[in-house]
């Protein structure tokens, strides 16, 4: 009866453990790909404002 409480309990603590670094691990990939797709947007952003400006220039230098 003992041995039947003390591997339950083990069970159990090794178990948390496991559950807790799996939702550590999945927090921290998931914050890592959103940098990333923050990082793409706010480079897309300013290229997207370079080209602009550029088109801003272009077109005064003809007129």
């Amino acid at each position: 009866m003992l041995n039947n409480f003390v591997f339950i309990c083990s069970w159990a603590a090794y178990s948390s453990v496991f559950i807790i670094i799996c939702l550590c691990y999945h927090l921290h990939l998931k914050a890592i790909f959103s940098w990333i797709e923050f990082e793409i947007e706010r480079q897309f952003i300013h290229c997207h404002r370079l080209s602009s400006v550029g088109n801003d220039n272009s077109i005064r230098a003809e007129d």
